[in-house]
């Protein structure tokens, strides 16, 4: 057993949860940036938006998370 920052950790289980959290994020990224990159203005727009989607809506949810635990 190895350790990974301050936790003691298997190195198979750091590498496993590395990878599966490694392929979901590169396969939006290849996939926006290609749509972005093919050349159709539309395609394009629709990768910009669903990007700014996946990265603006767990913001916002931990916003309004925040901000309805500050009213409690």
């Amino acid at each position: 057993m190895d350790w990974a920052g301050l936790s003691r950790l298997h190195t198979w289980r750091f590498a496993l949860e590395t990878l599966a959290g490694i392929i979901p994020a590169s396969f939006v990224i290849a996939h926006f940036g290609g749509e972005a990159g093919s050349g159709d203005l539309r395609r394009a727009t629709w990768a910009v938006l669903g990007l700014g989607l996946v990265t603006g809506l767990p913001l916002l949810w931990i916003a309004t998370r925040r901000k309805t635990q500050k009213e409690f």
